[in-house]
């Protein structure tokens, strides 16, 4: 049996907003959407989604997709312009890289510490912009 439930489809095409009100829509839709499970992805997600306000002026999208295992397909872009490498972030001590204003570090690393605590699979792309896909596993808050 497939599950027909539809996926949860965001599109962002640019803000005026407060950030706390971009990133309270988000996690109102995340939060209905994923039911008593939506602790762990609502966290992956918002912290992925101060990097759409930040670093793409809030353009980009997000997707939730429910997988018949119980797991959800998720994916978020960032239509920002700019190219990182993630793994020399990652492995910086600093939290900002200096002289180039991008202030991604430390939002990274906490991407990636809820991504290993709450998903499944998890993949980042920065070569332009950001895009995260993942498999996220409501299952593992029981263990």
């Amino acid at each position: 049996m497939t599950n027909q439930r539809e996926p949860l489809m965001m599109i962002f095409t640019g803000t005026d907003v407060k950030r706390s009100v971009f990133l309270r829509e988000i996690h109102y839709r995340v939060m209905e959407y994923v039911d008593h499970y939506g602790m762990g992805i609502n966290s992956l997600l918002v912290e992925i989604a101060k990097n759409i306000y930040d670093h793409a002026n809030g353009r980009g999208s997000l997707t939730i997709t429910p997988q018949d295992d119980e797991t959800y397909l998720f994916e978020i872009w960032d239509e920002g312009t700019g190219g990182y490498d993630f793994e020399e972030i990652i492995r910086s001590e600093k939290s900002r890289l200096k002289g180039n204003g991008v202030n991604c570090g430390a939002g990274l690393t906490q991407i990636q510490d809820y991504a290993d605590t709450f998903t499944t699979s998890f993949k980042i792309d920065t070569t332009k912009g950001f895009r995260y896909s993942g498999t996220y596993d409501p299952k593992k808050l029981e263990n």
